[in-house]
């Protein structure tokens, strides 16, 4: 590790046993609004409430890494900061495996299935998927620049992870293919990941099943990698709020393109994203209702 990564995204031990997280993504641009209307913009059928929750957390998590990559790398001449999530494109791969992104913005670890026919492979198998992946380049060495990825796993439910599949299908086959420093983060809510309100200790049963059992596997193979946890800088309930929109808009019961009304008579404001306007509620028996909605 050489780039300061793991510093800012990963935990720090205050004392034996206590981990601590300093970074705060708060302070990177975001508007969670305009990111359920990026998801839902995008999407081809409608979402049900598990799967809309589900994307709108994987791509606030992108937009909030980049965001604070960006902040803290980006900014300086000779660093670079590589969005690697873009669809359908091959990122690495091995004799037997290869590491590409999907048509939804994850990463996707594939396998060969070993079914060949007259001698040709038949195709590969998903051996593990997350929600992003970037790289961190730093070019001040013209001859041989050094490169640090950063993969990306956000949680919005109550789906468990397993510290074996992490290591075994994640961390070590990345780390193998792309041949350089990694970084695992684990992005979810604040109340899940620490107690404390003020210092952010990392919880023992995150601490004790997850967090030091990857510690010990990557020391024991020794390889170059890192994990880290960190909290959206949103709650469970605005991101609630913001899944029920969602779903009233794909049902049309919200009338004004994907704005959330917030005065309801005579001039009313629509907060569109992280800006606000001002217009007139036009109800559906209206007669220039129609003319609006075509």
């Amino acid at each position: 590790m050489n780039l300061g990564i793991e510093r800012t995204l990963g935990l720090v031990e205050t004392k034996p046993g206590t981990f601590l997280q300093h970074t705060d993504l708060s302070r990177v641009p975001f508007c969670l609004s305009s990111t359920l209307e990026a998801v839902l913009s995008n999407s081809k059928v409608d979402y049900d409430e598990s799967t809309l929750r589900g994307y709108v957390g994987e791509l606030s998590s992108r937009n909030l890494l980049e965001g604070h990559l960006r902040r803290n790398y980006g900014s300086i001449r000779y660093m670079d900061v590589l969005n690697l999530n873009q669809g359908g494109y091959v990122i690495g791969q091995t004799k037997d495996r290869v590491l590409k992104a999907s048509n939804d913005s994850n990463v996707v670890l594939l396998e060969d299935s070993g079914d060949k026919v007259l001698g040709k492979k038949m195709g590969y198998q998903i051996i593990s998927e997350i929600d992003g992946l970037f790289c961190v380049v730093d070019r001040s060495d013209s001859e041989k620049r050094k490169k640090e990825y950063i993969l990306i796993e956000s949680k919005t439910g109550k789906v468990g992870l397993k510290s074996e599949h992490i290591f075994n299908n994640i961390i070590r086959p990345y780390f193998e293919i792309l041949q350089s420093p990694i970084h695992y983060l684990l992005i979810d809510f604040r109340e899940k990941l620490f107690e404390g309100r003020k210092r952010k200790i990392l919880r023992k049963c995150y601490r004790d099943n997850l967090y030091l059992p990857l510690r010990r596997m990557i020391k024991k193979l020794d390889i170059n990698s890192s994990v880290g946890m960190i909290h959206f800088p949103f709650s469970r309930e605005e991101l609630d709020f913001e899944v029920k929109r969602g779903l009233e808009i794909q049902q049309g019961s919200n009338l004004i393109s994907l704005g959330r009304i917030c005065e309801t008579t005579g001039k009313i404001k629509i907060e569109v994203g992280s800006e606000s306007r001002t217009g007139v509620f036009i109800s559906q028996d209206d007669s220039r209702f129609s003319q609006l909605m075509k």
